[in-house]
């Protein structure tokens, strides 16, 4: 009964396609319907243990093989997440561009309306913007 219970803990974290069950071929197993779709692989006993399961085993690796390495509720959540800050990013990278823009355009109208003695500073911080701004694209 706890083999029973322990598959049901394995096909409810990795799902049926990931839990498999290996039992001596002789032995009488007896499994509930409700475990149909569990892939059921028996070994011949032997006094070598592992010579006995190898040919049991090969199917499994197999098929673990196939389905690729698992990602569980935690790994999926995060790789959510990580696309979800990717975007954010992005947008946020846009928006720090466009204030660029907008303040280069500000400093432009300023550098037009101050006297051209008065210019210098202006235009050395619109300068730093347009090259700032030039590493952003």
């Amino acid at each position: 009964d706890n083999v029973i219970f322990e598959l049901g803990l394995f096909m409810g974290r990795l799902g049926r396609s990931r839990t498999f069950i290996v039992h001596e071929k002789d032995a009488h197993l007896k499994l509930p319907s409700d475990l149909a779709g569990i892939t059921v692989s028996p070994y011949r006993k032997r006094e070598n243990l592992s010579a006995a399961l190898s040919p049991t085993c090969t199917p499994i690796i197999k098929a673990i093989r196939s389905l690729g390495s698992f990602e569980g509720r935690a790994n999926a959540q995060l790789t959510r997440a990580t696309h979800e800050m990717e975007g954010v990013s992005s947008k946020v990278s846009n928006l720090t561009r466009r204030l660029i823009q907008s303040r280069i355009l500000e400093l432009k109208i300023v550098e037009r309306r101050i006297p051209v003695d008065e210019r210098k500073a202006v235009e050395q911080d619109r300068k730093e913007l347009e090259a700032l701004l030039a590493q952003t694209t």
